[in-house]
């Protein structure tokens, strides 16, 4: 049980605000060959606003062979609350 445990602490490290967001806004999905791109706002309970990047990539060959696969998530910035965001 020590991986599993292991493995939602850091999801909720590495992802808590993801895991807890009151909103989300999606972009638009921007698709160059085998690579999807979007971004993702989400917003938390205290108003904080943060960006993330979802990355897919189709597979080539294989089990998973046309199946797009997400291959990275990455925080591209936060937004403080306020009028500004």
């Amino acid at each position: 049980m020590g991986s599993l445990s292991t493995f939602r602490d850091l999801l909720e490290t590495a992802y808590g605000e993801l895991l807890n967001a009151t909103e989300v806004a999606y972009g638009p999905v921007i698709v160059i060959d085998d690579e999807a791109q979007r971004e993702v706002q989400i917003r938390s309970a205290d108003g904080d606003s943060t960006v993330f990047r979802w990355v897919l990539e189709r597979q080539s060959g294989g089990r998973y062979n046309g199946c797009w696969m997400t291959t990275r998530i990455t925080r591209e910035r936060d937004r403080e609350a306020g009028p500004n965001r």
